[in-house]
């Protein structure tokens, strides 16, 4: 091949490719969503306080973040399909040590190495789909599938978790999602074909740390912001996790090789699809996770109910996302469109946090599900399109990584407006940053 992009022979069917690609986001966000509404239960079992509480909501969305892009570059550099395997038994091994969890360190430690696992999946199974389906009308009916099943993860988890933990406890989903990954991983090697790119770039291990260490200080100011936002400590934590962000974006400028191209982000579509993940995960995303622990505490709902209503937001969200690739817009074009509705999701939610109404909660939920289907399909094709193949991998982790930075810093901020100022004001914030977002790539296209 001319191309840096090697495959090896497989007779494997794109279909089967395709199957076996889709059931990682549905894997993945079962087990991301399984904390959305059974916290409770997961924080009385382990006697978790409010800090606890929120790691226990949030670690995962940590582990996601910190490595994206270092297993993309992995991925691109060792083999995607050994990275899908790598993956899987990395989350199997941890499913079952959050199953076996009886303190509340023990299991946010699982959970953030699940988030690694689950970094690696993503990136590797999206690498995988771009490579197994050239640009044109076959990858977009791929990706759109791909960007669906992330919204089915979370409308099937949902509703997973809350069963199993109401017929047994809370540890039998954890032992779930461990048998799944397992299955997955051995399934790989008959399914995918091999491929990596041939140009030798080493393991960007300064890079890597720099950049772990900036998101988890990050998080952990905006934790502790929860409980205070006037917390001294807390912007001393934010401060510093800026420094170590300044010091990871002065090492990959002097890198010949390294863990993201920062010249990438002289092109447009590339810098929509990564500030648009980090904007989405961030604002819609955060505050539509946040939603059942304060449907729970702040109006009494059941498990079930809270349950139902975010798998219904999520069902929402997959036939949104699978309706995308019917709208004649720009990709770049409908991220825009998806932000301005997206702070108009959010704003009529916040007009259905005051008191209890099923009917219009129920409503505004379902639209702010119908928006964020959208921005999975946008998001996802654009990172795929916007880099050459060979950098399939450094293009999707760039945005997963985006978009989960963006969820590991605006849970625990959604969480402390509220304690601050009150739901309402949340999401109001959220919808405001999405409007200077959608402005701001209003611009951009220009």
């Amino acid at each position: 091949m001319t191309a840096t992009l090697t495959k090896t022979r497989s007779r494997t069917r794109p279909t089967a490719v395709l199957a076996l690609a889709c059931a990682v986001p549905l894997l993945v966000f079962t087990n991301f969503s399984s904390t959305i509404v059974i916290m409770p239960r997961i924080a009385e079992g382990l006697h978790a306080g409010p800090v606890g509480q929120t790691w226990i909501l949030n670690g995962v969305s940590l582990g996601l973040a910190a490595p994206m892009l270092a297993v993309g570059s992995l991925a691109d550099l060792f083999g995607r399909r050994l990275m899908f395997i790598a993956g899987a038994a990395l989350l199997a091994a941890t499913g079952f040590l959050a199953a076996v969890s009886t303190t509340t360190g023990v299991f946010i430690a699982a959970r953030i190495a699940q988030g690694a696992a689950m970094a690696a999946l993503l990136t590797s199974s999206l690498a995988l789909l771009a490579t197994a389906f050239p640009d044109g009308p076959g990858r977009r009916r791929a990706t759109a599938a791909y960007g669906a099943l992330t919204g089915a993860g979370v409308a099937v988890g949902v509703p997973i978790a809350f069963t199993l933990t109401e017929a047994f406890d809370w540890h039998s989903h954890f032992w779930t999602i461990g048998a799944l990954a397992a299955a997955m991983g051995i399934a790989a090697p008959f399914v995918f074909t091999e491929s990596r790119d041939v140009r030798a770039r080493r393991f960007d291990l300064p890079g890597t740390v720099l950049l772990s260490v900036a998101i988890g200080l990050l998080m952990a100011g905006l934790i502790r912001l929860r409980l205070s936002l006037g917390d001294p400590t807390a912007f001393a934590l934010i401060a510093a996790a800026a420094g170590f962000a300044a010091g990871f974006a002065a090492v990959e400028r002097r890198r010949k090789e390294p863990m993201i191209d920062l010249s990438l982000f002289r092109s447009p579509p590339f810098t929509v699809s990564v500030a648009g993940a980090l904007i989405v995960g961030a604002t819609l995303a955060s505050a539509t996770n946040y939603m059942p622990t304060f449907w729970q505490f702040g109006f009494g709902l059941s498990m079930a109910h809270a349950g139902w209503l975010i798998a219904a937001l999520s069902a929402v969200a997959v036939g949104t996302a699978l309706a995308a690739k019917r709208i004649r817009v720009s990709m770049s074009g409908l991220v825009v469109l998806v932000m301005v509705a997206a702070a108009g999701a959010l704003l009529l939610l916040a007009t259905a946090v005051g008191e209890w109404n099923a009917a219009w909660t129920w409503t505004t939920a379902l639209i702010a599900g119908s928006v964020y289907g959208l921005s999975n399909t946008a998001l996802a094709q654009i990172a795929v399109g916007s880099v050459p193949p060979e950098r399939a991998g450094m293009g999707s982790g760039a945005n997963n990584s985006a978009r989960y930075l963006g969820m590991a810093a605006g849970i625990p901020l959604v969480s402390a407006l509220h304690s601050a100022f009150g739901m309402a004001a949340a999401l109001v914030v959220c919808a405001a940053v999405l409007s200077a977002g959608a402005l701001w790539f209003t611009a951009l296209r220009r």
